[in-house]
């Protein structure tokens, strides 16, 4: 039969955090040997750290964001289910009809596209937030190029910090460097999935 609209409201995945609105997806933490910010290349040495403004400890604010991007992975899984339940029924619809040949999206297969949209542009910076966090809980003191330490972070992430810190240090002529990659306790199996 025809889905209810009226459902949506109680549908998982039709519900949407108030605080994804928020862009976070073009901001990666990068502290330069100054002490300041570069986002997308850019030295926001002197400007006011948003990460300053947690009243929280930045652990605890990093592991939210990682548990936000979760959720919103989730709620983009149900909206794919319900996107391919719904194209089917218009297909099944249009099949009855031989007037209409034409393949097209329902209504409600458009909306659950775009809650797709949605909660993966808010996953995404979710993640890059969380690792923004994690980077500065772990790397307390930005002028130390010759360590790194890239507990918390994903391995795409982890390869993009370090990737920026050789290049740093090359600039600095620092022959060596300290990678902490951490055990793995929080990998599956306990296996890390970066290491030395």
């Amino acid at each position: 039969g025809e889905y209810d609209d009226s459902s949506d409201k109680n549908d998982p995945a039709m519900i949407i955090e108030e605080d994804i609105e928020v862009d976070y997806s073009h901001q990666i933490l990068h502290d330069t040997p100054h002490g300041g910010d570069t986002v997308d290349g850019d030295d926001t040495e002197g400007e006011e750290d948003e990460l300053d403004t947690y009243t929280t400890d930045l652990l605890s604010a990093a592991e939210e964001f990682r548990a936000k991007a979760i959720r919103h992975a989730e709620k983009r899984g149900w909206c794919h289910q319900k996107a391919r339940m719904a194209q089917k029924e218009n297909d099944r619809n249009r099949n009855k009809n031989t007037k209409k040949k034409k393949k097209g999206k329902s209504q409600k297969v458009a909306k659950y596209q775009a809650k797709i949209e949605l909660h993966t542009h808010s996953m995404i910076a979710a993640n890059k937030m969380a690792a923004r966090l994690y980077f500065r809980h772990y790397n307390k003191d930005p002028t130390n190029l010759s360590r790194i330490d890239l507990h918390g972070l994903f391995v795409k992430e982890a390869i993009d910090c370090v990737r920026k810190r050789l290049d740093e240090c090359e600039a600095a002529r620092i022959a060596s460097i300290t990678i902490i990659t951490g055990s793995g306790n929080r990998s599956v199996d306990g296996v890390p999935k970066i290491r030395p």
